[in-house]
Parts: C-alpha cells; sequence; structure tokens
C-alpha cells in the first residue's frame, strides 16, 4: 500500500470542554484495515519536537493497514483551552474520545504507541478503563513523572541563572509552590499545580498493563555502541516474567529535545517491523 491508497484527514472533535483536534490517517479500502493505533503524544515542547515524528508514523502504520490516529490534549497544540488549566484526568479522558473514534470506525483491535511522558499517561489510560491491547509500544518512556517534572523545572532554573537574576531559586521550593497550589511558569508554559501533582506520582512501574498481547520498548542511543541503561533493563528484567516484553534500541537523535526539527527513520522502521 502506497501513500496514494490512504487518506489523511485532521478534524476537531467535540468534547465535554471545548474540542479536541485530532489527525486521523487510514486506508481508503475499508477491506484492508488490520485494526487501529492510538499515538499518545508527550508534554509541553517535546510534544512540539515530535510531531512530525509522530504524524510521519500515522501515516506509515496508514500505509500497513491501521487506522492511526494522533489526539492534541486539552490546552495543547490546537484543542481548545490553555495549558493552565489541563489535568492528568482530562487528558486521560482525550484519549478516550480518540479511542471512541476508533471504535465508530469498526476498528476493535487497539494497538497503542506511546512516546516519552505519554508512557505514563497511557498506562494510567489502560488501566482506569482496564483496556485489553493487542500492542503496547513505547518510545523512550520516562518511568518516573516526579523525575521528568524535576529535570523540566530545571529550565526555568537555568533562564534565571543566564539572564542574571539575583534571587536563586530551587526545584524544591517550586515543587512546593505547585504544592500549595500556585502555577509555575516554565519555558513559556504555565505548569497547573493538579497536573504537577499527578506527574509527581507517576511512575511507569506501577501502571505496567497485564491486558497486553505484547509490550515493546524502543529507547534511542546515540550510535550503535551505546545500550539501553542498566536501569532500563533492570525495570524489563523485573515484568519480563509475568508479560510479553521485547527491548531493543535504535539509534537516532533524541528528536524531542534537539534545537532543530529532525526525525529518525531507524526508530520508525523498527517501530513498524513489530506491526
Amino acid at each position: 500500500m502506497s501513500f496514494l491508497d490512504i487518506s489523511i484527514d485532521a478534524k476537531f472533535v467535540d468534547a465535554p470542554i471545548g474540542q479536541r483536534m485530532c489527525i486521523n490517517c487510514e486506508p481508503k479500502d475499508e477491506s484492508t484495515r488490520r485494526g487501529s493505533v492510538l499515538i499518545v503524544p508527550p508534554f509541553t515542547e517535546e510534544m512540539n519536537k515530535s510531531r512530525r515524528m509522530m504524524s510521519r508514523l500515522c501515516r506509515l502504520l496508514a500505509e500497513r493497514g491501521f487506522h492511526a490516529i494522533l489526539p492534541d490534549y486539552y490546552g495543547t497544540g490546537d484543542s481548545s483551552g490553555n495549558f493552565v488549566d489541563a489535568s492528568w484526568e482530562n487528558w486521560i479522558e482525550d484519549l478516550k474520545l480518540a479511542l471512541d473514534q476508533c471504535k465508530q470506525e469498526g476498528n476493535q483491535r487497539l494497538n497503542i504507541v506511546a512516546l516519552r511522558g505519554g508512557a505514563l499517561l497511557a498506562t494510567a489510560f489502560i488501566q482506569k478503563f482496564e483496556l485489553e491491547l493487542d500492542k503496547l509500544v513505547f518510545w523512550h518512556p520516562v518511568t518516573s513523572g516526579d523525575m521528568w517534572l524535576t529535570q523540566f523545572l530545571r529550565l526555568r532554573i537555568a533562564a534565571s541563572m543566564a539572564s542574571g537574576e539575583e534571587k536563586k531559586e530551587t526545584v524544591k521550593e517550586l515543587k512546593e509552590l505547585l504544592n500549595n497550589g500556585v502555577p509555575v511558569e516554565v519555558a513559556g508554559y504555565e505548569v497547573p499545580p493538579g497536573l504537577a501533582k499527578s506527574l509527581m506520582s507517576s511512575k511507569l512501574e506501577a501502571g505496567f498493563p497485564t491486558l497486553v498481547g505484547q509490550i515493546v520498548w524502543l529507547d534511542l542511543v546515540p550510535n550503535q555502541e551505546k545500550t539501553m541503561t542498566v536501569m532500563n533493563k533492570k525495570l524489563i528484567e523485573k515484568f519480563s516474567n509475568e508479560m510479553n516484553i521485547v527491548s531493543d534500541v535504535a539509534v537516532g537523535p533524541q528528536f524531542w529535545s534537539t534545537t532543530e526539527i529532525v526525525e529518525v527513520d531507524d526508530l520508525l522502521q523498527k517501530t513498524l517491523s513489530y506491526f
């Protein structure tokens, strides 16, 4: 199947609050459809830097016979709302909204590809609705929401130091503000306290789903001599006796944090090989 055999549709979907933007890619011939793939994006600037990769994955999956859907969360991208009003619960419901679209198209076989922090959200989503999946694919997943938030808050501290501000903040102080219900502005994003609290308590290992045919864990490394981190290997080994987990690495830059927008063909091709 080629690019000419698929349809691409970007549309707004009505939600309980406002609308959500979703990109749908699917085969034009319904008889060739093999199921659906929900792509779960990361957060903040990582989402923006990853859009090209996620959109390209959508198209490539459609060429393989899948209905692929890529949603924007509430308060992000083209969807309704402001980031400061977003919540973990809202975003889980946004994924449910996208899932319902897949079912309306008659696609009962569900797969998920989740990137970075999207892995934490995807596992919470799967648990809440007790979803059965054919395949769950992680792209370089965040294993601790608290660790991710710490790294994100450090961007504000670094910016303050670079501007020569006398007042020196710490991550601990910023987290205390969030815990006290005060939004914190970081790199142009006003972080909502509720979302921050959900991230602080989110761990990938606490949400590993069991109703999944196969979990595929793909990490990005800078060259072929590098391997997956010891911490990630241990986490995979911890669950490998209970679940069907395969792990692999792809070679390329960590596109969600590069200055320029880049694509990593090796990651895309390895992902497709599992479909």
